[in-house]
């Protein structure tokens, strides 16, 4: 099972006709928070790694992530590399949210762009052209 872990965020604007005590008492410093996109892919990463390894569903297993970089201040756009040499990165392009009547549900849904690039063959050096999953 992936976890999802979410980090305050003071978002300015973005936040300015958001009731962010719609949660209740859940939230007492009334801080707005976004999710940490980093710790959520590496979560998800594991999680879906132990579960076709479990299953025996891959015929290889999925590459270990090098690096991931995210930052909250920038928070749609995700860039990983894995130890095999390939890349991925991950932009949000568009996004709603609503918090549910009673407050107690965050409803959201996200537009996400992502470009792969392919581990470098035995005779290239590059990983070649990106290829972009809509």
């Amino acid at each position: 099972v992936s976890e999802m872990r979410f980090v305050p965020y003071n978002a300015g604007k973005d936040f300015l006709d958001v009731d962010v005590d719609a949660g209740g008492n859940n939230n007492p410093n009334n801080v707005p928070a976004i999710a940490d996109r980093s710790y959520n892919e590496k979560s998800y990463h594991a999680s879906l790694a132990q579960q076709l390894n479990e299953q025996k569903k891959a015929t290889t297993l999925l590459p270990s992530i090098q690096s991931l970089n995210w930052t909250p201040t920038n928070p749609n756009v995700l860039s990983l590399s894995y130890v095999d040499g390939s890349s991925k990165e991950v932009k949000v392009t568009k996004r709603s949210s609503d918090v549910s009547k009673d407050g107690m549900g965050v409803f959201s849904t996200e537009f996400r762009r992502i470009t792969a690039v392919d581990a470098p063959s035995s005779d290239s050096v590059a990983g070649g052209i990106p290829q972009v999953y809509k």
